[in-house]
């Protein structure tokens, strides 16, 4: 996978002159750990409700946002903002490796203002009104 450097990977990258550090087999387990601890002060607190199958039992449960943040959840925010910020999907896609649109689709999450403000456009049919409902103009 090929990814173009924007200019916040482009500082990043400038700080190893060297080359980026080495990284073990279990970098990406050591990344996580590091991603929740840094949550966890930043106060990441919020409680949210997973959906985890032990076995072949579907069982929720609810955790602090820090203990369920992992690099999964940065990619996938990634291609969630980039297709909010106008990237078409094909190009996500290439960033991302994911070559099935159906296995994409399930990977991102549009928000609830988004899809007001997109279909505000196509259609300029519905406006936000200020306690987040949405009516319709031409009724």
């Amino acid at each position: 996978i090929r990814v173009p450097l924007n200019s916040y990977s482009r500082r990043i990258i400038n700080k190893y002159p060297q080359g980026l550090p080495n990284v073990d087999d279990n970098y990406n387990g050591t990344m996580n750990l590091h991603l929740k601890e840094i949550a966890r002060l930043a106060g990441f607190n919020d409680l949210h409700e997973l959906t985890i199958y032990p076995g072949n039992k579907m069982q929720k449960v609810i955790r602090p946002m820090h203990e369920i943040l992992s690099t999964h959840c940065a990619r996938r925010t990634f291609a969630s903002q980039s297709l909010q910020r106008g990237m078409l999907m094909t190009d996500v896609m290439k960033c991302t490796g994911h070559k099935d649109t159906k296995t994409f689709l399930k990977y991102v999450k549009t928000s609830e203002p988004r899809l007001l403000e997109v279909m505000g456009k196509a259609w300029n049919t519905i406006e936000p009104i200020n306690n987040g409902q949405e009516k319709n103009i031409n009724n």
